[in-house]
């Protein structure tokens, strides 16, 4: 589900795709297993600007006060935002 997650996101157009991709797959996966996967996504959040983009669209799900909930809110702060209207980053993950 990771790759699959990820392969959208390097494939994302616009920022109406982006959003539906930030809260549809990237976020279940956040939310359903955040021990898994919230390293994985501080890690590309350290190197891309599309990846942090991506986060940014990313809502809680009732686990406001969750751990791993504020690592991904410390890991896409540096921007840029998706609901600030920022534009899409061009695609910078790593291969």
């Amino acid at each position: 589900a990771w790759d699959i997650t990820l392969r959208m996101i390097r494939l994302v157009s616009t920022t109406q795709i982006a959003g539906v991709v930030a809260t549809g797959s990237l976020e279940q996966l956040l939310a359903d297993h955040p021990d898994a996967f919230v390293p994985r996504a501080e890690t590309l959040a350290r190197t891309s600007a599309r990846f942090r983009f991506m986060l940014s669209g990313v809502w809680p799900q009732k686990r406001q006060d969750s751990p791993g909930w504020q690592r991904i809110l410390a890991a896409r702060a540096p921007g840029p935002d998706m609901d600030a209207g920022d534009p899409l980053p061009p695609d910078d993950l790593p291969d």
